[in-house]
């Protein structure tokens, strides 16, 4: 049987590009994407590195334009021929402010990417896995990525981008009761706080004293890249149930994390290499 093929959007960098590694280092052919093929280019070279039975191939696409999705598709399939799984990564964060205060071109930009991206992505997945044979028992798999708010937590300056996330929970879970009766699994999958030069960017442009509550509760509760690259990797490989949520920060690694906090000294910015 021919290797598994991979479709990442938004993984020239972070916790896609983290994925793409950890499923190369299993046999698995990948797909990056990102909207700029500069980086989409210098991501595959990177990755291309040291595999030796693993292919890693990019397309330049931006997933709130449903026609770049359609071809981020027909490319993957015409370099690979069978798509087994379709990650929907591809986010933005709103910048740390009231509504009020935020661009509303950045409103839009967050809710087409974070939201009407992954509907777009799955949208095109299921209609072309439906066509494929069954292998394992499906014919593909599609997983959405969560991020806080989609467990109805709601914080000040995260009101976009909690909205989207919520959305996208429901709107996974409704996909995954549509497609199960065609072949298709959907899941979900919540990486917890994975320390990215992204987020710790809009961090810290923040007051002094926002900036240090920040720091104490991503050094207690955030993770590298690394870990939990590796640990969602081996659930969706694993995963043959429709409408799992493979979670990397679970409530007792919650519980464990605030009990241990002034007996384990964690330092995830340190090993991100962001400080």
């Amino acid at each position: 049987m021919s290797p598994k093929t991979i479709v990442i959007t938004g993984s020239t960098k972070g916790i896609g590009l983290g994925l793409a590694a950890e499923f190369m280092k299993r046999g698995y052919h990948v797909v990056i994407s990102g909207r700029r093929q500069d980086t989409v280019d210098a991501s595959v070279a990177s990755l291309n590195t040291g595999h030796a039975s693993a292919r890693a191939v990019g397309v330049a696409c931006d997933v709130s334009d449903v026609v770049q999705v359609q071809n981020l598709w027909r490319q993957s399939a015409k370099v690979f021929g069978r798509i087994d799984i379709w990650i929907n990564n591809a986010g933005l964060i709103n910048k740390y402010r009231n509504v009020g205060d935020l661009d509303p071109a950045d409103i839009v930009n967050v809710v087409e990417t974070n939201l009407s991206g992954a509907m777009n992505g799955t949208a095109v997945a299921a209609k072309q896995m439906e066509a494929q044979d069954v292998i394992e028992g499906w014919r593909g798999a599609i997983y959405n990525f969560e991020g806080f708010g989609s467990d109805g937590m709601t914080r000040a300056g995260m009101s976009v981008y909690g909205t989207t996330k919520r959305a996208l929970t429901y709107f996974t879970g409704a996909a995954a009761k549509e497609l199960k009766n065609k072949g298709v699994l959907v899941g979900y999958i919540q990486p917890g706080i994975v320390v990215t030069e992204l987020g710790l960017g809009e961090a810290w442009g923040q007051p002094a004293a926002e900036v240090r509550a920040k720091k104490k509760f991503i050094m207690m509760f955030g993770d590298p890249v690394g870990p939990v690259a590796t640990y969602i990797v081996e659930k969706v490989l694993a995963n043959k149930k429709p409408g799992a949520r493979i979670n990397w920060l679970s409530v007792p690694k919650l519980l464990w994390r605030v009990l241990t906090a002034k007996l384990i000294k964690r330092d995830p910015i340190g090993e991100a290499g962001l400080i």
